[in-house]
């Protein structure tokens, strides 16, 4: 508690603060630190996925860009004793007066942009996200009960002429993956390998990369060469 009328001086610095100054910063984990190579689809991921790049709608925006784009501007005071209390801890006033920019890796940024800037973007960004590649395609039939108990198990219905015996039990199935499911998830690979392909060879543009940048590891059509059992 910081006394009536006591403020402390500028240059008076907590033992935790300079332990803390004095503290390296951990590097930031990157995808090519051991091989120096990374896929556009591993880049992409990381970006979106550790690095959390665009996560905030208004992060890196003015407050009159926030504004503009219907964003409510949080701003606090720097009066008080908590404030004071801040300054004696840190050294120095903080600056709060709207929300904290991202501090995303400068290439996930320019992976980010790239992706923006594509038409098919938000389908990239979205399995990103999600750290998977699109999937559904594989046409081999997938049944699943059709009715599950409130525990999570299959129920079993049985044949009333049998009943009392419980004889003749029997569960209905529905399946997952009808034909049509299949060609929307085909489409649906298609349109994010194309997208992928195109935003690594945006990306390979870029001079100063500190690593090699490799195409897509995936099958364009990973479905053809298969068998008819296996799913073609």
């Amino acid at each position: 508690m910081v006394a009536r009328g006591a403020y402390p001086s500028a240059g008076r610095v907590s033992a935790a603060a300079k332990a803390h100054r004095s503290t390296p910063m951990p590097a930031v984990p990157v995808p090519w630190a051991e091989s120096g190579r990374c896929t556009i689809e591993a880049l992409v991921n990381w970006a979106y996925g550790p690095q959390r790049v665009g996560a905030s709608p208004v992060a890196g925006l003015c407050q009159i860009e926030a504004e503009a784009a219907g964003y409510a501007w949080q701003a606090a005071s720097c009066d008080g004793v908590a404030a004071i209390e801040r300054i004696g801890t840190v050294g120095c006033r903080i600056d709060i007066s709207g929300p904290g920019r991202d501090v995303a890796h400068p290439i996930a940024e320019l992976v980010a942009h790239v992706v923006t800037m594509h038409p098919e973007g938000a389908t990239v960004r979205e399995w990103a996200r999600l750290g998977v590649r699109p999937g559904g395609w594989d046409k081999r039939p997938r049944f699943v009960p059709a009715m599950l108990r409130a525990d999570g198990t299959a129920e079993w219905t049985y044949d009333e002429a049998r009943l009392p015996a419980r004889v003749g039990q029997q569960c209905p199935v529905m399946q997952l993956n009808s034909a049509d499911a299949v060609n929307a998830a085909r489409r649906m690979y298609l349109k994010w390998f194309d997208a992928l392909a195109d935003i690594y060879i945006d990306v390979r543009c870029y001079a100063g990369l500190p690593f090699e940048l490799l195409p897509v590891a995936a099958k364009r059509v990973p479905w053809v060469g298969l068998v008819a059992s296996e799913g073609a």
